[in-house]
């Protein structure tokens, strides 16, 4: 199991965006015009991977996603 320094232990919640700590710093970032935690890249990344994860599940097919074009593939490319 990775650890990272510093994290709450897991629970089976999981943080959300109805966290106090979470959402205090969300509005510390906007107040300081500061880069919160998790940027946009960040949401991109974590819904991207939700898409494909339940694509995957449904269709029964290994997915992939292609960088250069931005789409997800059923074959790897190169």
């Amino acid at each position: 199991m990775v650890q990272v320094a510093g994290a709450r232990p897991p629970d089976s919640l999981g943080p959300n965006d109805d966290d106090a700590d979470h959402l205090m710093h969300w509005l510390d970032a906007m107040r300081d015009r500061k880069e919160p935690n998790a940027t946009v890249d960040h949401g991109f990344s974590h819904a991207l991977v939700c898409i494909m994860a339940a694509e995957s599940y449904w269709s029964g097919k290994r997915l992939y996603w292609d960088p250069v074009a931005e789409q997800i593939l059923d074959q790897r490319v190169g």
